[in-house]
């Protein structure tokens, strides 16, 4: 009995003694940008990480499964890639990026390159084609990363990291 009485206290008054800490979230809805020099608004700011993918030659990411024909791997188009990406910094496509490297890109997934929201592998390569750590938003270093687009999961909560 006693120990159901001191359960039943801890449980009423542990918000009241609880310490809150500060979890420091940014509410990106609530804050105002600067706009653009020029007085414009259209510039992209955020304080995610931006990653631009820019195909070689505009070719399109290949659709097929299949692999390449010089290679064992799947079909995929070289990027050029640039990571806006450091912490605690609203970004922007005008600043200069953290990085700009060469990157392999494909789809991701079977069914899954067929949704309007697709996940893509990119793989960091150098000038000769070798694969090339870099960290991405500040996680370890990689050369390999995919860029996960849940489709299916609307409310983002079956991903942790999402």
């Amino acid at each position: 009995m006693l120990t159901l009485l001191f359960l039943l206290a801890v449980s009423i008054l542990w918000p009241v003694v609880k310490p809150q800490q500060e979890k420091g979230r940014v509410h990106q809805h609530l804050e105002n940008h600067v706009a653009a020099p020029d007085g414009t608004s259209e510039k992209l700011t955020t304080h995610l990480p931006i990653i631009t993918i820019d195909t070689e030659g505009g070719k399109a990411i290949p659709q097929e499964r299949g692999t390449a024909a010089d290679s064992t791997r799947q079909q995929s188009v070289r990027s050029q890639i640039q990571l806006f990406d450091e912490a605690n910094k609203v970004h922007s496509t005008d600043e200069s990026p953290r990085a700009t490297t060469l990157a392999e890109v494909a789809y991701r997934g079977n069914s899954s390159r067929h949704f309007d929201k697709k996940s893509l592998k990119v793989r960091f390569i150098d000038d000769k084609g070798e694969d090339s750590k870099l960290t991405l938003a500040g996680m370890a270093e990689e050369s390999e990363w995919v860029l996960h687009g849940p489709f299916l999961d609307r409310t983002l909560v079956r991903n942790y990291l999402a």
